[in-house]
């Protein structure tokens, strides 16, 4: 918590306006959602690497037995 003196010298806590705690409060929930977001993003990329590896895997494996069957 933030900590202020008063006019006597001596800490007290001190009180924040509503604004900034809207303000922070929004940032909060702005930066919790940006993180669900990016983690999302990555999943997807992740899920689509491997799905385009597997299609290129497959069709490089049917290119392979047709070129093997075109060679017998």
């Amino acid at each position: 918590m933030p900590v202020a003196k008063n006019e006597r010298n001596c800490f007290v806590e001190a009180k924040l306006p509503i604004s900034a705690v809207y303000e922070n409060l929004q940032f909060m929930l702005l930066n919790f959602w940006f993180k669900i977001f990016d983690r999302l993003l990555i999943r997807i990329i992740k899920y689509k690497k491997l799905e385009f590896k597997e299609i290129l895997n497959y069709e490089t494996s049917n290119q392979f037995l047709r070129f093997s069957k075109s060679a017998d």
